[in-house]
């Protein structure tokens, strides 16, 4: 009797678990392009087959990949897809979507910006900015849509929020989507939980929608045949110890009462920027540790990346020289392009890192260099794909899946979750035979 309540709690558990449900999220819009205001309109014939969105999370902004693939189910047609962003007002210039990028069956084409006008979208009201481009599709045809940003985020209020729900505008539920967060900057998964200051919710991850898994490094969601309904929220609490200390300069651009300091290429902010003026050569910046650590990868922001506009309009570092506190240096050659771009380097145990700016890419005012962010890394980054390169079906996706991000700890449960679930699995299997055992002696 003892045994047949066991195994029905058991079951009964087991059920329950497998069906905690899970919410799907999207994230652009099918717009209505005739009219005004611009504004989701429900599509009868367009439907989002396949969504991935990747984001890359730093302390102050966060890198953002969209990627669609569309099937048009009815006849030929054109129309606008877009992102939004925040509230139009003066802090949205510096803390709204920046530096943003469309690709359409791997070419780059033009965007503008629209604005609605008192509408309501997800948790956003009022004046909404949108970044959109134009689409055509034939009957029948499927085709891969790349949005790629980047996001500030503020001091103040530190939080990701990305509006999801205007997705449920395409025909149908979204068939397939995952979600991918990379925690940078020695961000981990401690940064988003409640402190002991949040009463009851301390403890808690300060993550929505909930359903999702975390590694050290990394969260994932998934969702299958799902109609969005929530926003992507994300709450980040700093570390009690800063890994940079220090950060010291050959020299600094001023203009007016701005200083370019050298510490601003530290600060996790892409919209401020080290300055100096020269011809572009053997300046430097070193950021100092808290201790010796180790350094595997440097991710940079190579110009001025607070306006897209102005990126070429000064230097931006063509070539670089990285000097450690070991004595070592490793030299190295950067893209022209307002990008976060990730460099690995040999692995060095070292106090600082220093950067020193040996050539440029000319811009139209010659004597003046920025650099905007300068990241050292103890780890390698999850490789990211050009978007050029996304075809239809997506498969390349299963390339970041390769390896596991999650922690040693995690694993250690996970195990031993699995060796407890054996034990009872053979206690319950040995009490079953010795019971018909002794029902046939």
């Amino acid at each position: 009797m003892r045994v047949s309540k066991f195994i029905c709690c058991l079951a009964l558990a087991i059920i329950i678990i497998m069906m905690i449900p899970a919410v799907a999220c999207a994230g652009a819009a099918y717009l209505g392009s005739s009219g005004n205001p611009i504004k989701p309109e429900e599509s009868s014939d367009i439907v989002l087959e396949k969504h991935i969105m990747q984001i890359w999370l730093h302390r102050g902004f966060a890198e953002v990949e969209n990627v669609y693939q569309l099937y048009n189910a009815g006849e030929d047609q054109a129309f606008m897809i877009g992102e939004p962003e925040d509230m139009n007002s003066q802090l949205s210039l510096q803390y709204g979507i920046l530096n943003f990028r469309a690709y359409v069956d791997g070419n780059e084409v033009d965007v503008r910006k629209a604005k609605t006008k008192d509408q309501v979208i997800g948790k956003l009201s009022g004046n909404i900015n949108w970044h959109v481009h134009n689409v055509l599709m034939t009957k029948g045809q499927r085709v891969v849509i790349v949005h790629t940003y980047w996001i500030t985020i503020p001091s103040w209020k530190p939080k990701l929020f990305i509006p999801l729900e205007p997705t449920a505008s395409w025909k149908g539920n979204v068939a397939e989507a995952s979600y991918i967060v990379n925690l940078m900057d020695g961000l981990s998964i401690r940064n988003l939980m409640y402190p002991k200051d949040y009463s009851t919710r301390a403890g808690e991850y300060a993550i929505m929608p909930r359903g999702f898994e975390a590694g050290n490094d990394e969260i994932r969601w998934f969702f299958a045949n799902q109609e969005p309904v929530q926003n992507l929220e994300i709450m980040i609490f700093p570390n009690s110890d800063k890994e940079i200390t220090k950060a010291e300069a050959s020299g600094t651009y001023s203009e007016g009462n701005k200083n370019y300091l050298g510490e601003f290429v530290a600060d996790g902010d892409p919209t401020t920027a080290w300055g100096f003026v020269s011809t572009g050569k053997k300046e430097w910046v070193t950021l100092f540790f808290d201790r010796k650590r180790w350094v595997r990868e440097i991710r940079i922001i190579s110009g001025y990346g607070a306006l897209e506009s102005m990126y070429k309009f000064y230097n931006r570092p063509k070539v670089i020289t990285l000097s450690f506190s070991d004595g070592t240096s490793q030299q190295i050659k950067l893209k022209d392009s307002l990008d976060m771009q990730y460099v690995s380097v040999k692995p060095v145990q070292t106090e600082y890192v220093k950067l020193q700016v040996d050539d440029v890419y000319k811009g139209i005012h010659p004597y003046i260099t920025f650099v905007s962010e300068l990241e050292p890394s103890e780890l390698k980054s999850v490789t990211k794909f050009s978007p050029t390169s996304w075809k239809i079906g997506l498969k390349q996706f299963k390339l970041p899946n390769q390896s596991s991000n999650y922690t040693l700890a995690y694993k250690i449960a996970v195990a031993a979750t699995a060796v407890v679930f054996l034990v009872i699995g053979w206690q319950i299997t040995m009490l079953l035979i010795n019971r018909f055992k002794s029902k046939v002696s």
